[in-house]
């Protein structure tokens, strides 16, 4: 079982720039269905400037000390070490896993 101590999502976009996401506990504190990723800041709780990237791509969530990811039914899909998901079907996120969203590739770690 893995404690909870957040978790940061780092990579690239399609054009090489860096991306670095930091998901601290406290930012889950409170968020029942967990916080979503996407490119539209009224709609999510973490902005991805990147148009292959839908208005709400994605969500993370913590239940019992554990990450789970989940598709937003996106444009694009969201790859979980190169499986595409179901929308609306979470799927356990561990460390070290590969997440791809639109052009985005990113590694989860600690």
């Amino acid at each position: 079982m893995q404690t909870t101590r957040g978790l940061v999502l780092a990579g690239f976009d399609g054009r090489g720039n860096v991306i670095h996401i930091s998901l601290s506990p406290d930012r889950f504190a409170g968020q029942h269905l967990g916080l979503s990723l996407g490119r539209h800041p009224e709609l999510v709780d973490e902005v991805v400037n990147d148009e292959s990237v839908s208005r709400r791509h994605l969500r993370i969530s913590l239940r019992d000390n554990q990450f789970y990811i989940e598709d937003l039914n996106s444009s694009n899909g969201t790859f979980l070490n190169r499986h595409r998901l179901s929308p609306f079907q979470p799927a356990r996120l561990d460390y070290g896993a590969t997440v791809a969203l639109g052009n985005l590739e990113v590694t989860v770690s600690k």
